[in-house]
């Protein structure tokens, strides 16, 4: 089926604390409830490599649209606006690249999957003709990927936020191992073509969180935004001071592990990276939250 392939990379201020990064992520984290996405997923990227060495970014942004009109809607939603508001203090520089792109079978990475993203920057005044053939010869190399269960490849349709970048290519694999396994997109260098009209090229590798399918994602945010909904919403003496108390990091062991919210005898406690099965997910935490 065709897709459209969103890719969004951060780079979070130096002076970000952690659990700051971590509450960036969680805000992204709550569009996955859009119904204009078909799949999203967000993290820091577990490697980059750029020639020249001059773009570093700290975090990775992955979402799927079945069409322009999708992910132009998904832009304007307020809900989008909205997170990219408050997380714009928090970054010092981001580029976006977008392609249309062809993706048998599901439009969902497997959780645990691990994803080779590669973006290429041409000389300036390469043809579109030349485009075309350099983005089918990606496609070529692409083949030789015998363990990826995903391949992409396209041209960028969004130059304003892409720092030059044209073409994108996507690999999706089973794990980390048989991403490490797999060599780089791989032979481009050794084309002719390829590397007569190359300028840079950036390698990125991130690995598909657990509970970064969209589904399962959905789930548990539906999850939590539902309580916080009936326990703002439930009748009683202390409804408005709650409703108006803000919320505070829940600290365990020195670091924030979740967002706590009181009021008289009310708590409210979000944990972070954790589904319904609190103590499971996070028992060392679920424990302090019933000591308190």
């Amino acid at each position: 089926m065709s897709i459209i392939e969103h890719v969004v990379l951060f780079k979070v201020k130096e002076d970000v604390a952690p659990s700051e990064a971590d509450t960036m992520v969680e805000r992204i984290n709550s569009l996955a409830s859009l119904e204009q996405l078909l799949h999203l997923t967000v993290g820091p990227l577990f490697r980059i490599r750029t020639s020249p060495p001059s773009l570093k970014f700290t975090h990775f942004f992955h979402t799927r649209f079945n069409s322009m009109d999708d992910l132009r809607s998904y832009v304007a939603h307020p809900a989008h606006v909205a997170v990219v508001k408050a997380n714009t203090p928090l970054v010092d520089d981001a580029m976006a690249l977008d392609w249309l792109a062809e993706v048998p079978g599901g439009t969902v990475p497997p959780p645990g999957s691990a994803l080779r993203v590669t973006f290429f920057k041409l000389k300036e005044g390469v043809e579109d003709r030349v485009k075309d053939e350099i983005v089918g010869a990606m496609r070529g190399f692409q083949r030789e990927f015998k363990q990826a269960i995903q391949l992409t490849c396209g041209g960028n349709f969004s130059p304003a936020r892409a720092k030059g970048f044209s073409i994108a290519s996507l690999e999706v694999f089973p794990g980390l191992s048989e991403l490490e396994a797999a060599k780089e997109l791989g032979d481009y260098h050794k084309n002719e073509k390829i590397k007569e009209h190359l300028e840079s090229v950036m390698v990125l590798d991130y690995v598909h969180a657990l509970y970064g399918m969209r589904l399962l994602h959905k789930i548990i945010m539906t999850a939590k935004f539902g309580n916080s909904r009936w326990v703002h919403a439930m009748e009683w003496s202390g409804q408005k001071e709650f409703a108006t108390s803000l919320e505070v990091p829940f600290v365990v062991d020195g670091s924030e592990a979740g967002l706590l919210k009181r009021y008289g005898p009310l708590t409210f406690l979000k944990v972070h990276d954790a589904g319904h099965m609190v103590p499971m997910d996070q028992p060392k935490t679920a424990l302090e939250m019933l000591k308190k």
